[in-house]
């Protein structure tokens, strides 16, 4: 008989329930010391509730190729551990820790489970700059209103390319998007092609930062640097959900390019 699977909301350091997930993303961090690479990956529950889990280097060959974004998983023996980074992927006050003895079940593909792949944050809740936590990442979707021309600067003695870009939603809220590195050229490409009306784009794990220029406080909403290495983008076919959400924005866009980070 399979194990009961519970909620992540019931995961703490003396309850480590068997739980059914399923990986919303997954990448490489490197960092510094001995261990200085592991595997992270973004869960959701059957109730939207998300956890990190982490696969240190010791254990990489154990799980290197064991996870699929979009699948699920149950997943139980594994290890409980506080939260914390540089970035956090998740608010969960906890992460699970998985290692060579975790019980790990892929579960098939026509199994039935609720699908949470993306977390939206509303443009409102990102106007006050004394509440902006830099640490934190998160999902936003907005109609694409502007796209400058790309730039290059020198950060810590390296030179990155960049360009910026305006989301507007569904309120005419506006914020301010820098895409780093090959997404300058995807972007500018996915330009040229846009045969009716501006782009709805989708940035999924971005952080903000609050930029103060001459006494102005701005936004930039920014992936993340080059510690994180990214392995697959979400199919195109995946935004039919937010097709109704997405018309209401201007009726332009109908027929329009979608482009997901």
């Amino acid at each position: 008989m399979a194990p009961l699977c519970r909620p992540i909301k019931d995961v703490d350091r003396t309850n480590k329930p068997c739980l059914k997930l399923r990986v919303v993303r997954r990448f490489y961090r490197t960092g510094a010391g001995r261990d200085n690479r592991s595997l992270e990956i973004v869960f959701h529950d059957s109730e939207g509730g998300r956890i990190t889990g982490i696969v240190k280097q010791l254990n990489l060959k154990f799980f290197d190729n064991r996870f699929t974004q979009g699948r699920v998983y149950s997943i139980k023996g594994y290890y409980v551990e506080n939260n914390i980074g540089k970035f956090l992927t998740t608010l969960a006050k906890f992460r699970i820790v998985i290692h060579a003895k975790t019980w790990l079940i892929e579960m098939p593909q026509e199994c039935f489970f609720p699908d949470y792949m993306f977390d939206f944050r509303n443009f409102g809740t990102l106007v006050d700059v004394d509440k902006v936590d830099e640490t934190l990442l998160f999902d936003v979707i907005g109609k694409v209103t502007v796209i400058h021309n790309p730039q290059e600067k020198e950060f810590s003695g390296r030179r990155a390319r960049l360009i910026e870009i305006v989301l507007q939603d569904l309120s005419g809220r506006q914020i301010s998007c820098t895409l780093w590195g090959d997404y300058v050229d995807e972007i500018l490409a996915f330009e040229g092609n846009l045969k009716a009306g501006p782009p709805i784009l989708i940035l999924q794990l971005c952080r903000a930062k609050v930029y103060r220029e001459t006494g102005v406080a701005r936004y930039i909403w920014s992936l993340l640097p080059n510690t994180l290495s990214y392995g697959w983008r979400f199919r195109l076919i995946r935004l039919d959900e937010f097709s109704t959400s997405i018309k209401k924005m201007d009726s332009s866009i109908v027929g329009g390019g979608f482009f997901v980070v």
